[in-house]
């Protein structure tokens, strides 16, 4: 009794090779779809989420230096009244 078929031998290799064929092409147009929407989105210029955050951490910085400004310019009276006019003065112009 025979064990092996020369045919279905070779037609497993062919499935075989059609199937290894079929995954490389998914990898392939997988990889360049992936290309595509990255430079779409790259020609949006959108601002990517640690850039985003950075820039709130910076603002948050910033808010507190004003805060505490502005407290240091509420105890000095004459300081506050020179730098309302001269904050007048450039709106003026």
């Amino acid at each position: 009794m025979q064990t092996k078929n020369p045919i279905f031998d070779d037609i497993s290799k062919i499935a075989n090779g059609a199937l290894g064929f079929a995954q490389t092409m998914g990898e392939e147009a997988k990889t360049f779809w992936q290309s595509k929407i990255e430079q779409a989105l790259l020609d949006l210029d959108l601002v990517r989420r640690d850039e985003y955050e950075n820039a709130l951490d910076r603002l948050k910085a910033v808010e507190e230096k004003l805060s505490a400004l502005e407290a240091k310019l509420a105890d000095k009276p004459e300081v506050k009244k020179a730098t309302v006019k001269t904050a007048a003065k450039k709106t003026v112009k």
